[in-house]
């Protein structure tokens, strides 16, 4: 498997710290109907919102006594901020989940990522 460099590596994390920030923007019940044209922040928020909701609930459906449950999570988050920034038509792909766990295991291979990473899961598993 091509490994990924350092500046993919640092592009992905990029991409996961907007994502964890948008996630943890406050929602309201009303939400405005997203605009037919426009800026597209209506949309995005809506996406937001949809990952968020889609994230939470696969996050909820795994057994916290698991011994790789902060694992799980990570991946469901990876498949979830990836197929958000790359279409949804992946989840089909026979090739999209060895991705996720080869991006998965080469994030846990940098200390500094696999720190983050052990975080980010407990906090998702915690709510």
């Amino acid at each position: 498997m091509t490994r990924i460099n350092s500046d993919g590596i640092q592009a992905l994390a990029a991409i996961m710290r907007a994502q964890v920030q948008a996630l943890g923007k406050p929602t309201t019940t009303s939400v405005p109907a997203a605009p037919v044209r426009g800026d597209g922040k209506a949309n995005k928020r809506s996406k937001s919102e949809d990952l968020a909701a889609r994230l939470a609930r696969r996050v909820r459906a795994i057994d916290p006594s698991d011994p790789d449950a902060q694992g799980q999570a990570m991946r469901v988050f990876l498949e979830s901020v990836l197929l958000a920034e790359f279409g949804e038509h992946l989840i089909n792909d026979p090739g999209f989940h060895q991705i996720v766990e080869g991006v998965y295991q080469q994030m846990q291979g940098n200390a500094e990522l696999a720190g983050m990473m052990g975080k980010a899961a407990q906090a998702m598993l915690e709510k």
